[in-house]
């Protein structure tokens, strides 16, 4: 049954069995290397790992991949990678990986994951409530003057892409009622559904689906506002990189092998694209369909430092980021390098 027949509470329902527990990806019998890796299964930007897992691409590569999925932003997961509660994961460009470094943690950026890129999915949408895009209310950012918009976890892409989107319209924070209270998909849900915001911001694929529901309609979206933007990267201790720096190039192998499958689709949707996506997120492939393709992850790994300088620009005019750090010192890609020097990508 497609997701548009499903109530709002099942679809919570189902994203919350996507969450699951621990799991551990290796083959049966052979001695692997464990990393311990976590995500959230409801953004359609951590594709490549979705693939990685299912095709094997990690046990290729000698690794015992322990997930852990959660909900919500990756912001939540810096205190674990900082404290070496995890071996590598996705983390966004947020306050909190800037401040790590004046706070004496070296957390260190090893590749990009999901970019905006023409002819790709957006990753985030500002959404505005259906009723108000009906009756004519609001039809542009500036519509939202003087209404109740959330913009999610303060340093989430959500966040940056609905802040951006004010000020491309001339508006402040202060012309708008903003909220920072809303982070994952049923919340998003219960907002739009029980009008207690008037717009707000959401990743997709769950964009997608509160449109097809006729919860909220899309306004403007992360390429609309940023086409420079990377939106999500791998990390992971600088001590960790130091002391496993060959385990480090075997999970970026996987990753940029699952990213070759995606480049190559592309930025339409494959029969075992979707079904990847579909699986993961619990959300239907005729809703997924509504999306024309995945996100973009062509470049590689390859880091941004002009979107990272222009991200930390951002927070520190937000007073976010007391200490401006040079981006530098918040990368190393050696190994990723390495990796695509073996795997013959230029």
């Amino acid at each position: 049954m497609s997701r548009r027949f499903l109530p709002a509470v099942a679809f919570a329902a189902m994203w919350m069995f996507a969450l699951g527990g621990h799991h551990s990806f290796a083959a049966d019998n052979a001695a692997k290397t464990v990393v311990r890796f976590s995500l959230n299964p409801v953004v359609i930007g951590n594709l490549p790992i979705f693939i990685a897992i299912d095709k094997g691409y990690f046990a290729e590569q000698n690794i015992d991949l322990k997930l852990t999925k959660y909900g919500g932003s990756s912001v939540t997961q810096m205190p674990l990678a900082a404290r070496g509660d995890l071996d590598i994961t996705i983390m966004v460009a947020g306050p909190a990986l800037f401040n790590q470094k004046t706070e004496g943690f070296d957390l260190k950026i090893l590749a990009s994951m999901q970019q905006t890129h023409h002819g790709w999915a957006d990753g985030e949408w500002v959404m505005v409530r259906k009723e108000l895009w009906d009756s004519g209310a609001v039809r542009k950012i500036a519509d939202l003057k003087g209404r109740q918009v959330d913009g999610g976890p303060d340093g989430s892409p959500i966040s940056f892409v609905l802040n951006l989107a004010l000020a491309a319209a001339e508006l402040k924070r202060s012309d708008v009622t903003y909220t920072k209270r809303l982070g994952t998909p049923p919340e998003w849900i219960a907002a739009l559904r029980n009008h207690a915001v008037d717009a707000l911001a959401a990743a997709e694929p769950v964009a997608t689906v509160l449109e097809i529901d006729g919860l909220g309609k899309k306004l403007v979206s992360d390429q609309d506002v940023a086409p420079w933007l990377q939106i999500s990267f791998l990390i992971a201790s600088g001590k960790y990189v130091e002391e496993h720096r060959a385990t480090v190039t075997a999970f970026l192998r996987a990753y940029l092998e699952a990213a070759k499958d995606i480049d190559a689709s592309g930025g339409k949707w494959t029969p075992e694209l979707l079904h990847e996506m579909s699986k993961w997120t619990q959300i239907s492939e005729a809703d997924l369909r509504h999306i024309a393709g995945p996100s973009y992850c062509g470049q590689f790994g390859t880091i941004s430092k002009v979107s990272l300088t222009r991200q930390q620009d951002y927070l520190v005019a937000l007073g976010q980021v007391k200490h401006k750090v040079d981006v530098d010192s918040l990368i190393d890609d050696a190994p990723l390098m390495a990796a695509r020097r073996e795997m013959g990508i230029h």
